[in-house]
């Protein structure tokens, strides 16, 4: 698996260097839902899994956006997280 090339820092301000580096505050913010964040570059694709880069378009943020999960969870395994967490997933 790549590494991402997002780099969570306090102490820099948020930019896009892409494709060698993205770098966004460590923390989302409120402004941070779908709607303000954009794709940052071309879909990849890495071990079979396709992802991108979104980037919230008020404060920076970045995530590794994965379009579909590689692994599907069977029942019992989601109950197990759930019990683990001492939540549910409804």
């Amino acid at each position: 698996m790549k590494f991402s090339i997002v780099r969570y820092t306090e102490v820099e301000q948020a930019r896009v260097e892409y494709p060698v580096r993205i770098v966004s505050p460590p923390q989302a913010s409120m402004c941070c839902v779908e709607r303000n964040r954009a794709q940052v570059g071309r879909t990849e694709t890495d071990a079979g899994d396709n992802y991108c880069y979104k980037r919230c378009r008020i404060c920076g943020h970045t995530v590794r956006f994965f379009f579909s999960p590689r692994y599907k969870s069977s029942a019992f395994e989601v109950s197990v997280f759930e019990e683990r967490c001492g939540q549910t997933l409804h």
